[in-house]
């Protein structure tokens, strides 16, 4: 088995849900999930006019190889519902793959680690949730050291659940 983070996050409502549908979708097709963060409520990035996103990260392992993995997430977020759209536009639930085991890929379908990883609070802050007390680098830098100097200043708050139930019942 091979250790991966991913990157989960959706813009469009129900945005929770779709999230859990993505999650349960790993977990059947045999994605072990062994910590998950928090769930944040995060500002859209690369395209700031978007709905807000609810945003978590997966740490998990996988018998698959990295672009059995991405060929999984892609259709994973087709089984959830993503429609295609403008780069960065909005989305029903967006998979990617951060980190897969001690390994770097660059070719034209994947980039491991992620390209914009080291760019993004939205995603780091909820990397650190799930890489907590674990040894992980990415390109040999810490996650908390990129994320204090990370020049990203975008909202990225922890999500009220609340919030969800009050909204069905309106």
């Amino acid at each position: 088995m091979t250790s991966a983070y991913l990157s989960i996050g959706s813009n469009l409502d129900p945005r929770s849900e779709y999230l859990s549908l993505a999650i349960e979708d790993l977990k059947a097709a045999g994605f072990v999930i062994k910590r998950m963060s928090g769930v944040y409520e995060t500002q859209a990035w690369g395209k700031e006019d978007e709905p807000d996103y609810l945003n978590c990260c997966v740490h998990g392992e996988t018998l698959l190889g990295p672009f059995d993995l991405l060929k999984l997430v892609k259709d994973i977020e087709v089984q959830v519902g993503r429609r295609s759209r403008e780069h960065w536009g909005t989305r029903e639930v967006d998979i990617d793959i951060l980190l897969y085991g001690d390994e770097k890929i660059l070719s034209p379908k994947l980039t491991i680690p992620h390209r914009d990883l080291k760019k993004r609070r939205f995603v780091l802050v909820p990397l650190l949730d799930v890489t907590h007390g674990a040894s992980v680098l990415i390109d040999g830098e810490d996650p908390k050291d990129i994320l204090e100097n990370l020049n990203d200043s975008s909202r990225v708050k922890i999500y009220d659940h609340s919030r969800d139930s009050k909204q069905e019942k309106t």
